[in-house]
């Protein structure tokens, strides 16, 4: 690069360099110069928002180890609403409506489908629609534990009822939700941007990853939440591109020994 002495003397000429620098052979791989003139003061950039976009927990042995720290502690409730978020898929403003009744029959019994009239689009459909959500027993047994410990509760009291207005049995807010989590990754040590939003995003990241057919899952998550694009799909769930290429290695078509066999004969 041209010394800043260089480039203030008025028989510079960056395209003559650029030119002669087109003459020289190129290095494979090496980033090509552009014809433009670099700034003197690299120290005055624009400042930039720091990133704090929610993420998924990507680690099963985290989401484990935060189970474990509620039911542990005898906070069965919090247990609760982290199982059925990361089991759903339901936002946090449809979570805190939930009430016993969504999933227990008037006989005591579990139902085997959980029907949600969601919030947020309600009012952006041409036609009302509910969301079927089979309970899987993850949840089942996540209810049953709270209510072993909780007594007195009946089917029309909301599932997470907060504990500072437990007299008036009114669900906990997104904020209280919001703050035990951040604060239970905290004690943890669990290196995750959290919010209540991490609940909906670690269902959609699991769902794609542990999935047998990946592009069927993200197919039916782009549907499931009302996306435009699989690619923003991908971006919501936290997919990186690291994991699309291991995605594509771990792809195996069981064509190994042919090829093998077929190099091997040539050899020969």
């Amino acid at each position: 690069m041209q010394s800043t002495a260089n480039m203030l003397n008025k028989n510079y000429n960056p395209k003559l360099t650029l030119l002669i620098n087109d003459n020289a052979k190129p290095c494979e791989n090496a980033p090509r110069a552009l014809n433009i003139i670099p700034i003197m003061d690299i120290t005055n950039t624009k400042p930039l928002a720091r990133n704090c976009t929610s993420e998924p927990l990507k680690n099963i042995d985290d989401i484990r180890h935060i189970v474990t720290y509620f039911i542990s502690h005898a906070q069965y409730r919090n247990a609760m609403w982290f199982i059925i978020g990361i089991r759903t898929g339901l936002r946090i403003s449809d979570i805190t409506e939930l009430k016993f009744k969504d999933f227990i029959n008037p006989d005591m019994t579990f139902k085997n489908t959980l029907v949600v009239f969601e919030k947020k689009t309600r009012h952006t459909r041409n036609q009302a629609k509910n969301r079927y959500i089979s309970i899987h027993d993850d949840i089942k047994r996540a209810i049953e534990l709270y209510l072993n410990h909780t007594p007195n509760v009946t089917l029309e009291d909301y599932l997470f009822t907060s504990e500072s207005n437990n007299k008036t049995h009114r669900p906990m807010s997104r904020q209280a939700i919001d703050g035990i989590l951040k604060n239970t990754i905290h004690i943890l040590g669990i290196h995750c941007h959290c919010s209540t939003h991490t609940l909906r995003k670690t269902f959609a990241y699991h769902t794609i990853m542990q999935a047998k057919d990946k592009t069927r899952a993200i197919q039916q998550l782009q549907m499931l939440l009302k996306h435009s694009s699989q690619l923003c799909t991908l971006r919501y769930a936290g997919i990186t591109d690291d994991e699309l290429t291991k995605t594509y290695q771990n792809l195996d078509f069981k064509l190994d020994d042919i090829l093998r066999l077929k190099r091997e004969e040539k050899a020969l």
